[in-house]
């Protein structure tokens, strides 16, 4: 499991989905992304269920020599076939001051019937809602 995260973390390739059976058929076949940002990388996010409850969820690490990462946030952009976007949504990793790896982890409630890709982009300074 070390050397597939490690072959992940360096080529950026991933499966899109954890392999789980107890997945809904309609979460099973959405794509999910990282989007960088200049100061912190985020790792392939998985969506995972727990007594029935789906969540999205992943790691995120500073960048070296970045600067502090105390104002980057995560959005979680829930898109269609199109790209068009459905839904945003805003969380925060923990901890807030990452010295390296941080977690994050958003209940998917409300998942939008359309849904193809979830993307999950850090970004740096205020939230400005699209």
């Amino acid at each position: 499991m070390k050397l597939l995260s490690a072959l992940v973390f360096l080529t950026g390739i991933a499966p899109a989905v954890y392999a789980s059976t107890s997945l809904p058929l309609e979460a099973a076949q959405i794509k999910l992304t990282a989007v960088r940002s200049p100061t912190v990388l985020v790792f392939q996010p998985v969506i995972l269920s727990k007594e029935g409850q789906l969540t999205i969820t992943g790691s995120v690490y500073k960048r070296a020599g970045a600067p502090s990462v105390a104002s980057t946030h995560l959005d979680v952009v829930f898109l269609d076939s199109s790209q068009r976007q459905l839904r945003t949504e805003t969380t925060h990793f923990s901890p807030r001051l990452v010295p390296g790896r941080g977690r994050y982890s958003v209940p998917l409630e409300n998942l939008p019937s359309e849904t193809a890709t979830i993307q999950v982009r850090a970004h740096t300074g205020r939230h400005i809602d699209a």
